[in-house]
């Protein structure tokens, strides 16, 4: 792939485009950062720079990932300093890096000391930015800056030292790279650098660090344990299995109702393998695919580990293959399809993010039921066990779990590796120490052939002699194809090309979801071409009218639901797809947008709307989910108001700006600013003292406005009249059937638990209405017209006067749910405002309230 005369060529580094390189593509947050001095002097010997990056490098905890996409920094020798880029392709055999920034050169391993993990702005920097930008102080710091290196204001800087110096002082004040490129290229050009022209320079950098901070949003994944036992929330039914170290339990949360698995780990039994048990949990947040197992937290007690994962209901893929050898009844073939498709699909994934499994099996694939096809089939609970001959009439949803043994992979150095997994499944190259991604389509080759024969392709019989093992397999022993003798001809292809002995002629895992017996799980007619569809990519391309917190919110909800409840989210994701890979990129999307007839420019802008942690370029699963969502669903709305119950932590029924920063992800860089700015945003009042509060009433409206942004209103007449609904607000409720799919069936758990969930908070006999929530829409009354009062007081509107006539005026009304009619809020805005025209026509008298009039 790579030449060896490309290495040789010496071209210069080209000049980075820092907004489309950060603001586009934001490379996840690196903590080994962190460790270096703010006010270190650049380093222009490459030597010395080696010799340092090296000395680092042998005492790092964790491989380097390199992968295709991945964004990192890059030691440019022309321009001599840091620049962002990003890596273009990998060759796994060479380990040879192919960067944006050098697309012509690869960069073998013995230079890849140039490439470190992409770092990013501190909350510190992105804080210190924000208050020179607020208080209009931007060009007071360039004075400074100038200054450090001994230049007043009205001179110009002709020395490339000097301008190097003063490019590294704004990286260290901002946290990003390139300005130094920037500043030397503008004074290479006319031969000196003004003032002025470093004063545009460093504003440009400086918004574009906040324009950053703003738009990405980090999903809550569980990077920290979280201290003691899951107890508070969960609530223990049952054991689902026992292991080596501990067992898994089932487990309800107690709020939303919803089943987990719970993962016991008892510490005193890990010993020393507790190396692995910190690897799988690395690897569990490091992946994002509606197949591969989510961890949504953990939990760390003095002598046990807590691991919380969705509930597979249905068990693992290997009893099943077990019950039906012993039924002697086959599988059927489209099952076995579906179930290979989406082991490809996760594999992929898997290494698409640089981690090889290394011990895929039937015991490690577990079952969950797709529920676009449970009305149709099987009619058992979701949660509940069905008999295997059952569970081939449903189509699967399979999870692959345990990455206990799962390695980061070394392109160019994976042939000193120990031997991992499970000797019956494991490549002939695993057992030379051959450590690749390949290893894992051979499994996978194992796997499809016990589906179709309920038998391994081998009796390789493992008697801890790993000698023997690698004498077996130099034998080159020919798989048992008797056995499938009677399989499809196209699975028997498949077969032949994942069990193939010879590493450099296997497939990979991507080119297997290309393969003809793989296309037996298709949909038929692409979701695209489908009304729902269509009205699904239509939410998608307008997800750049709807601003961030409401993206959160919708964040927040997609990180919970279950990735068998959405079946059109996720085959619109599937035909969207096209490597793969689980992640679909800025480019990808763009295409797919533009074939369904939007512009380039809308199609440009829906792409990175969705891309919300701006991690890779690309759309990962939980994003996409959360771009698909419609908070104006009614359905939604008891998830919604479990995210205010759980910011209100005085339980007054009000937020105040410190709630409405406790939603924001931890990793925020800018989370107090963008919490003022939700504030205004929402309630048009700044939360500058902290007394301010936001209701309920305000916060829902808000995100109903929201997602209606850039909707057209014409497809909800269309839905309600092809559907026939005698009940027009049934069918608003479905404009874009996002939610049908995980409440389609009778038992879905996820949204039907929620519900009732939420008639026992705000139900008219429980007690959490008298805690200021009795005023939820359709379930109690509203509160006390003192209680009303307080709480428009608490929420800025101080004039009690206005306020007391406002109601009265409510009341006559016939307004019943007070605290939630929009009129309240439309009359008091309004009276507010004919207040604050008097007082500015006569500041000196003291004015008395209006009496309010109908609006």
């Amino acid at each position: 792939m790579f030449s060896d005369n490309a290495a040789k060529v010496r071209s210069p580094t080209p000049v980075p485009n820092l907004r489309q390189c950060y603001l586009q593509a934001q490379g996840p947050q690196q903590n080994v950062a962190r460790d270096e001095p703010r006010g270190r002097e650049p380093c222009y010997h490459a030597h010395k720079l080696k010799q340092q990056l090296l000395a680092k490098q042998a005492h790092a905890v964790e491989p380097f990932r390199k992968v295709k996409g991945q964004w990192v920094d890059y030691w440019s020798e022309y321009h001599r300093c840091w620049i962002p880029a990003s890596i273009l392709d990998v060759d796994p055999e060479s380990g040879g890096i192919v960067l944006d920034v050098k697309p012509g050169t690869a960069l073998r391993l013995h230079d890849q000391w140039k490439i470190r993990p992409r770092r990013m702005p501190t909350p510190e920097q992105v804080s210190a930015v924000h208050s020179m930008l607020a208080n209009v102080e931007l060009e007071l710091q360039a004075e400074r800056f100038f200054s450090e290196i001994g230049r007043a204001k009205t001179e110009s800087i002709q020395s490339l030292e000097d301008v190097m110096k003063l490019g590294d002082k704004v990286n260290c004040f901002v946290g990003l790279l390139g300005c130094q490129v920037h500043l030397k290229v503008k004074m290479q050009s006319q031969g000196f650098l003004s003032f002025d022209d470093f004063r545009m320079i460093f504003s440009d950098v400086a918004h574009l660090q906040q324009d950053m901070s703003v738009q990405a949003l980090q999903k809550d994944v569980a990077e920290t344990a979280i201290p003691g036992t899951p107890d508070s929330r969960y609530q223990i039914c049952g054991t689902l299995g026992k292991g080596t170290y501990g067992e898994v339990v089932k487990a309800k949360d107690k709020q939303t109702r919803q089943t987990r698995a719970i993962k016991i780990i008892n510490k005193e039994k890990v010993h020393g393998d507790m190396a692995f048990l910190k690897q799988e949990i690395q690897n569990l947040i490091q992946l994002d695919h509606p197949h591969v197992l989510k961890l949504l937290e953990f939990y760390n007690s003095e002598d046990r580990i807590f691991l919380v994962t969705d509930h597979c209901s249905r068990g693992e893929l290997h009893k099943h293959i077990c019950d039906a050898r012993d039924s002697r009844k086959p599988i059927p073939q489209v099952w076995i399809a579906h179930v290979v498709q989406q082991l490809l699909s996760a594999v992929t994934h898997i290494h698409a993010n640089g981690i090889i499994h290394l011990d895929v099996k039937s015991q490690n694939i577990m079952l969950m039921p797709a529920l676009e096809t449970k009305m149709r089939f099987v009619q058992a609970e979701p949660n509940e066990a069905v008999c295997s001959i059952d569970i081939f009439k449903e189509l699967p949803h399979i999870i692959v779990i345990d990455l206990g043994v799962a390695t980061i992979f070394q392109p160019g150095n994976f042939k000193r590796g120990s031997p991992m997994g499970t000797p019956s499944t494991m490549a002939p190259e695993v057992w030379r120490g051959e450590i690749t991604p390949k290893a894992d389509v051979f499994s996978c080759g194992c796997v499809l052939f016990e589906l179709l024969s309920f038998q391994m392709p081998w009796d390789f019989k493992y008697r801890g002699n790993k000698q023997e093992a690698r004498n077996f397999w130099e034998a080159r022993p020919r798989p048992h194809w008797e056995r499938v003798q009677r399989a499809p001809v196209d699975a028997q292809s498949l077969m032949a090309k994942m069990l193939e002995q010879e590493r450099p002629k296997r497939m990979n895992a991507a080119d297997g979801l290309r393969e003809p017996f793989v296309s037996l799980a298709s949909d038929g007619i692409p979701v695209t071409q489908m009304e729902k569809g269509l009205k699904l990519i239509n939410r998608l391309v307008t997800t750049c009218e709807r601003d961030a917190f409401y993206k959160l919110i919708c964040l927040k909800i997609a990180q919970d639901w279950p990735p068998n409840e959405m079946p059109s989210f996720k085959s619109v994701f599937k035909e969207f797809d096209d490597e793969g890979t689980g992640m679909l990129q800025d480019s990808v999307l763009v295409r797919k947008f533009v074939s369904c007839g939007y512009e380039e420019q809308q199609a440009k802008r829906a792409a990175v709307a969705m891309n919300l942690s701006q991690n890779k370029n690309a759309v990962d699963w939980t994003e996409f989910v959360a771009a698909c969502i419609d908070l104006g669903n009614p359905k939604l709305e008891p998830s919604i108001h479990l995210i205010f119950h759980n910011a209100d932590k005085d339980n007054d029924g009000l937020l105040s700006m410190e709630d409405v920063q406790s939603l924001l992800p931890e990793a925020h860089r800018n989370a107090r600013e963008a919490a003022q700015g939700i504030f205004i945003q929402i309630t048009g009042r700044a939360s500058e003292t902290g007394g301010e509060r936001m209701d309920w009433h305000s916060f829902v409206s808000y995100l109903r406005r929201q997602a209606r942004a850039g909707m057209p209103e014409e497809p909800i007449a269309e839905v309600t009249e092809s559907e026939n609904s005698p009940d027009p607000k049934v069918q608003n409720q479905d404009i874009l059937r996002n939610v049908t799919d995980a409440i389609r069936a009778t038992a879905a758990e996820a949204i039907s638990t929620l519900s009732s969930v939420g008639h026992n908070w705000f139900g008219a006999k429980d007690s959490s209405s008298e805690r200021g929530y009795g005023g939820y829409a359709g379930y109690a009354p509203g509160p006390p017209e003192d209680k009303v009062l307080r709480h428009l007081l608490e929420m800025g509107y101080e004039e009690p006067a206005v306020n007391a006539k406002v109601l009265q005026w409510c009341r006559q009304q016939s307004c019943t749910a007070i605290q939630l009619d929009d009129r309240l809020y439309t009359e008091l805005d309004r009276q507010y405002a004919h207040l604050r025209a008097r007082r500015a026509a006569s500041p000196g008298r003291a004015l008395q309230a209006a009496k309010p009039v109908p609006a």
